[in-house]
């Protein structure tokens, strides 16, 4: 997974988001710049240091008390992607998909001057969460382990000087995994088998399906051409690992915390204020 910035580092200009309102999916033989595609579908940028306050990463819906995990939601979107064959890098596509409720999992560390991504993770979800007991499905893109952890290359994990702070890190890390360059090194929840129903692929192909550039294409293609509300009515499939929750996604965080929803945003407060 090639990073989308030098080294996975912001700064103010680079802290943002891709939003996107436009369908469009073409396939090229030969790299074509991402931006020419965007051009087309007419992609917006939002600033995440022109909203968010810095203190908490914007639509947290949950932080421990060391403040280094969070649990961030955030809306549908329409988002152009660039997926390449890991074999012959001279194969692109791209593509416009809409983007279901996604709820991200972060761990964060401080090292020397700069505060990092440790580990993150992602899932779907046909709405917004509105009970620590709502379910967390899989989200069938690549570069995302079955354990729906997400793979950031050989490269660093992103990171963001020290004085950005968490918020725009995290807004950082979301915008590296959307505007970086997808590839079918790692594709196991794309199967057919993993993808929900209605996708228009044929599910009992999983035995003779192997992840390669032009299964993927086919799966994206089929993507593109569905609607934010097709996409938002689909079963997302559960994790392999079986039944998971809000509160398993906390816990699973701060396995020392029983009780992952007593956490207030009065506590941080008290902290960063005294």
């Amino acid at each position: 997974m090639s990073p989308s910035f030098t080294d996975n580092k912001a700064d103010v200009s680079t802290v943002r988001v891709v939003i996107s309102d436009t369908s469009h999916c073409e396939y090229n033989h030969g790299m074509e710049n991402i931006a020419a595609l965007s051009g087309k579908v007419g992609r917006n940028f939002f600033d995440a240091t022109s909203s968010a306050s810095g203190l908490l990463p914007a639509v947290t819906r949950w932080t421990d008390t060391s403040f280094n995990n969070f649990i961030v939601e955030r809306p549908p979107f329409a988002v152009p992607i660039s997926f390449f064959d890991i074999d012959d890098p001279d194969d692109e596509f791209e593509c416009v998909i809409n983007i279901p409720w996604t709820v991200w999992g972060f761990t964060t560390e401080t090292i020397s001057d700069k505060i990092r991504v440790a580990d993150a993770s992602v899932y779907a979800r046909n709405s917004m969460l509105a009970s620590p007991n709502d379910p967390l499905f899989a989200l069938p893109l690549p570069n995302i382990y079955s354990s729906s952890e997400i793979c950031w290359g050989d490269g660093d994990n992103p990171y963001v000087p020290k004085h950005l702070g968490t918020s725009a890190l995290i807004m950082h890390a979301i915008n590296v995994f959307w505007t970086d360059t997808f590839n079918n090194d790692l594709t196991e929840e794309m199967g057919p088998s993993r993808l929900p129903k209605g996708f228009g692929v044929d599910q009992s192909a999983n035995e003779f399906w192997d992840g390669s550039f032009k299964e993927i294409v086919e799966i994206f293609e089929a993507w593109g051409q569905k609607s934010m509300d097709e996409i938002l009515d689909m079963q997302f499939n559960l994790p392999k690992s079986g039944h998971f929750t809000f509160s398993d996604l906390a816990k699973q965080l701060t396995p020392k915390v029983t009780e992952p929803t007593a956490n207030t945003l009065a506590m941080f407060f008290r902290k960063v204020m005294t």
